[in-house]
């Protein structure tokens, strides 16, 4: 799928940017300048690291960036460039604030050909070649869908589609540990006993595996009152 995109508007609009490499390296940003997309197989990583949620907040904004350049001044551009990652596990956006959480699509790609490597090699190159021969018509697809699109709220087109949706919800909740606790363990009644912030820590510490959860009660404590405002009262 991802080779028959990089077909689709011709390779030489195309980049191959890792995440760790946006991460490694800033000389790459100036890379993106005119061009369609960045796409890239990040295979087994799970949690994005956060050191690069900045640049991919820059990056899907639409306003002007500063992109340092060896041995040149530095490049202003306004990036247009679309991400596309793809990942053999289900990410984790530990700490991804909600602005950038609502410019990302999540499209469940379930079929696996796994039983036979060899197999699955040749079953893989056959699809290709049957793909990149009905380009034309997949292009003519793509510009009708676009069309549809551009005509209904932004994303509509996508969120519509209910394993789409189903998958975007799921990876919000993993992403965040105190907004799954919340759904999963707490039920909100203003009649019922005062429960101390530790109580509260401490139930979310046993639902939630460790490598996962929020460091500190007061750092909880902090998300917690961000997520339900005047319905937390300290007392």
């Amino acid at each position: 799928w991802m080779e028959t995109v990089q077909q689709l508007v011709g390779e030489r609009n195309c980049k191959n940017f890792s995440i760790h490499q946006f991460i490694k390296d800033s000389y790459i940003l100036a890379e993106l300048s005119n061009q369609m997309i960045n796409i890239c197989e990040e295979g087994d990583m799970v949690k994005l690291p956060k050191e690069v949620l900045g640049t991919f907040k820059n990056l899907s904004g639409g306003g002007m960036m500063n992109a340092p350049r060896k041995y040149k001044g530095t490049l202003m551009f306004r990036n247009r460039a679309k991400l596309i990652n793809s990942f053999n596990d289900q990410p984790i956006l530990d700490g991804v604030q909600d602005s950038l959480k609502a410019r990302m699509i999540f499209v469940p790609f379930d079929f696996r050909l796994v039983d036979n490597f060899t197999q699955t090699n040749l079953i893989n190159d056959k699809i290709k070649e049957q793909l990149w021969k009905e380009l034309p018509g997949i292009l003519n697809l793509a510009i009708q869908a676009l069309d549809d699109m551009l005509s209904r709220p932004k994303f509509q087109v996508f969120r519509g589609v209910e394993t789409a949706r189903a998958l975007s919800q799921e990876v919000m909740m993993d992403s965040d540990t105190v907004e799954r606790w919340l759904h999963e363990c707490v039920v909100l009644d203003p009649g019922a006993d005062a429960v101390t912030s530790q109580d509260l820590y401490d139930h979310y510490c046993s639902h939630t595996p460790d490598n996962f959860r929020v460091r500190s009660a007061h750092a909880f404590m902090r998300k917690l009152k961000s997520k339900l405002g005047p319905r937390l009262v300290d007392r």
